[in-house]
């Protein structure tokens, strides 16, 4: 969720994802509501325009340098004005409608984009390449999603409320700076900005007890994943072993790709398995399980002299 949190914060993200992780997450996660671009497409700049209007989620592939287009550029300053109470932002040489939902993610396969410093200074970098740690929660969550699947659910569902409701209390605390600064010195005297400071209030109150609320409820979700945590442990270590394959021979290289979709096919019951009992034995049987997938399927791409 750093990624999601990202997007409220005061820059935009570069998401570095040489093997595209970060970008199978945010469609699956988005669920195609979003408008995908890429920096070098011709339409770039009315996609854009588009999507600052109407407060859509922008993903922006291969960034590269990002030295370019200007347009792409001013959107990184942020630069929101006011006026007869509507946004605008600034793009290119003029100004355009600006929605508050509008939401930006950069991604790029370069596993060190070249980015000047005049840029670096406008934008959050976040890395995804994969770590042992980093592919640990995802196999865990492939794992709890195969085995507890209503928990799972339930997990990314608060998640995705939890960002709503802190998009929603920035958006709040935006709405009233800017009534502050249009009242002007008479704040004591304005019945209006009294009524919508206390409705203000009475909002942000309710999202800070609904977060405290969801924050026990994915407590207790984390809490019962723990059981199968050791089956990803394992997967992550195996992957990384894997990993070390190119030091016999440079054709043996497997893809993240690959490893994920053989860790889920490992997950389904075959022909004639039970499963075990208890989440502790149960675990066993998985790790147990994909060791042998894995092997024979990594055996059957070796040389012979290997």
């Amino acid at each position: 969720m750093i990624i999601l949190e990202a997007t409220v914060a005061d820059r935009w993200p570069v998401i570095i994802d040489p093997q595209e992780q970060a970008l199978a997450f945010l469609r699956e996660y988005l669920d195609h509501d979003y408008v995908g671009v890429k920096a070098t497409s011709e339409n770039f700049r009315r996609q854009l325009e588009y999507a600052l209007a109407k407060g859509a989620t922008v993903l922006c592939q291969n960034v590269g340098q990002l030295d370019g287009p200007a347009d792409f550029l001013t959107v990184l300053d942020k630069e929101v004005s006011t006026v007869a109470g509507a946004e605008y932002i600034k793009f290119g040489d003029g100004q355009v409608e600006y929605h508050p939902d509008f939401r930006l993610l950069m991604l790029t396969s370069l596993e060190n984009p070249l980015l000047s410093p005049r840029v670096q200074s406008k934008v959050q970098m976040l890395n995804f390449s994969t770590t042992q740690e980093a592919l640990q929660e995802q196999l865990l969550s492939l794992v709890c999603k195969s085995e507890c699947h209503k928990e799972e659910e339930e997990k990314h569902r608060l998640r995705r409320q939890d960002l709503e409701f802190r998009s929603q209390r920035t958006r709040i605390e935006r709405e009233i700076l800017q009534l502050l600064l249009e009242t002007g010195e008479d704040v004591l005297e304005d019945d209006t900005l009294a009524s919508s400071l206390d409705e203000s209030k009475r909002i942000t109150d309710d999202i800070s007890h609904k977060l405290g609320s969801a924050a026990h409820l994915v407590q207790r979700i984390e809490d019962s994943r723990k059981a199968y945590r050791p089956v990803a442990v394992h997967g992550a270590r195996l992957f990384f072993a894997v990993q070390g394959l190119p030091s016999l021979d440079p054709m043996y290289r497997f893809s993240m790709r690959w490893f994920r979709d053989l860790f889920i096919e490992s997950l389904a019951l075959g022909e004639g398995e039970t499963r075990e009992p208890g989440a502790r034995l149960r675990g066993a049987q998985l790790k147990k399980k994909f060791r042998a997938v894995l092997f024979e399927s990594v055996s059957m791409g070796l040389f012979g002299h290997h």
